[in-house]
Parts: C-alpha cells; sequence; structure tokens
C-alpha cells in the first residue's frame, strides 16, 4: 500500500476558523459522545503543548486512534457552535491490514478536496485547539465513510473545575452566548443523595436529587427569563462526604479569551 511519507501533520481547529484556508466547510454527522464510540474503538487525544499567539492561545493535541476494522476508509471531522453538524477536518485515512490507520494515496478530487486530505497517519496527526473560551468542550471524532465504525473524544482546554474531599464539579459551556451551561460532577459516594443550590443573574434554583451508582450528577443552567444575560454563577453541592462549590463567570462576562 502507498502513502505519503510519514511526516507530522498538524491541523488547527478552533472556533471561530476551524480552517487554516478558504475552504468551505463540507459537513458530517451530528456528535455523539464518547461512550456511543463502537465496541473495540479507541480515540485518544494527548495534550502535548501550549502556545499564545497575539491573545489567540493554541493548545496542541496529538490524535492516536486504534481498533477500526482493516480495509475502512476514515474521516476526521469537529463540532462547533456555528454549524449544526460535524465539520470534515481531514480525509482520506485508510486501516491497513495491520490496524495501523495511515493517509492513503489521494486518486482524484478537485483542489479543495485535496486540501482536506490527510497528510499523515491518524497516530502522527496534531491537532491545534485555536481561541477556546473556559468551560468550551474540544470535541472530536473519527468514523468511516460507511458510517459503520465510529470514534469521539471530547476535552476542555480550559476547564472551570473544583474538587473538594475527592469530590469533583466541572462546567460545561452549552451555548454561544454562555447562558446555558452543563454542571458535571463526580467522586462523590454512590447512591449518595445530595443537596444542590445554583444563584445566577435572575436564575436560583435549588432541590435533592439521588446520586447514580456510580457517584455522578448532572444538570443543567438555563437562560433565566429575564434580566440580565452577565454575571457569575455559584454551584453548591452538600453530600454526606463533602461540600464542593463552583463558582465562574456567566452570560456575555465569560466571553473572553483565557
Amino acid at each position: 500500500m502507498e502513502h505519503p511519507a510519514r511526516t507530522m501533520a498538524l491541523v488547527i481547529l478552533g472556533l471561530a476558523f476551524p480552517f487554516t484556508t478558504s475552504v468551505p466547510a463540507v459537513t458530517g454527522p451530528k456528535y455523539e459522545f464518547p461512550s456511543n464510540t463502537s465496541a473495540g474503538v479507541h480515540l485518544e487525544l494527548k495534550e502535548t503543548s501550549r502556545e499564545k499567539v497575539g491573545k489567540v492561545t493554541y493548545v496542541y493535541y496529538q490524535l492516536s486512534g486504534s481498533g477500526f476494522t482493516p480495509g475502512k476508509t476514515l474521516n476526521l471531522y469537529q463540532w462547533v457552535w456555528t454549524l449544526k453538524d460535524g465539520i470534515l477536518a481531514q480525509s482520506g485515512y485508510l486501516v491497513e491490514d495491520s490496524g495501523n490507520v495511515v493517509c492513503s494515496k489521494q486518486q482524484s478530487g478537485d483542489d479543495q478536496e485535496a486540501k482536506r486530505w490527510c497528510q499523515s497517519t491518524l497516530d502522527e496527526t496534531k491537532l491545534a485547539a485555536a481561541g477556546f473560551q473556559r468551560g468550551q468542550v474540544f470535541r472530536v471524532g473519527v468514523i468511516s465513510a460507511d458510517g459503520e465504525q465510529k470514534a469521539f473524544v471530547e476535552t476542555i482546554p480550559f476547564p472551570i473545575e473544583i474538587e473538594e474531599n475527592g469530590c469533583r464539579l466541572h462546567a460545561e459551556r452549552l451555548s454561544e452566548n454562555a447562558d446555558s451551561w452543563f454542571i458535571v460532577g463526580d467522586g462523590f459516594k454512590p447512591g449518595d443523595s445530595v443537596h444542590y443550590s445554583i444563584k445566577g443573574p435572575g436564575n436560583t434554583q435549588e432541590g435533592d436529587a439521588k446520586l447514580s451508582d456510580k457517584g455522578g450528577l448532572a444538570f443543567m443552567i438555563k437562560p433565566p427569563s429575564s434580566g440580565t444575560l452577565s454575571g457569575s454563577a455559584t454551584v453548591k453541592v452538600e453530600a454526606s462526604t463533602c461540600k464542593p462549590v463552583l463558582r465562574f463567570k456567566w452570560g456575555t462576562s465569560a466571553i473572553e479569551l483565557p
């Protein structure tokens, strides 16, 4: 099997500028959580370094994958808020008989397709998350051309998190104007009953919840029905073994580069 020289390829992905060229975006499937990755398939992002260029921070990741079926052709996607579906970042990956995912030789296609064609093996593909803000999730996935195999992985370049006595809370931003958030907790006593309270601009709520058998919890902070869309939010969870408190900027005040 012929394929280009195995040199490291850098793919710059971001919220406002997912590509380094003016290639029109080609959309793909909707995002699925890592738990929906096909059985036997594994995809991983490992942070390698960070670099600040002007006001923008580039966070570099090494991508690696395994478990794909030999003979499959694979595409690399990123998911951003500005588009409903995934953006095709790289195409042309091919799974060899050994299981290695290499970059196949492009047979035909126009210049725009060539600009999306892979330049190295999957494990030699380096991704740069550019222009991310606090709490924003970096999501990528590899999906076979026939849709039969898929793998998803996500990370937060600038996490909003707190840990107290082994219990952890972190906030994931869900909207462009930062008025919707997903609060995730883990490390709590499995099956424990907890009391939670959320305070934010024009939006205060509290209640009781029973944790999962894995000691996790999750809930959303939604926009208020009226009032300003700016300020801060405080999330408190009182459990039998811990009382973590998570504070973070909310609404337009959260729209800033770290």
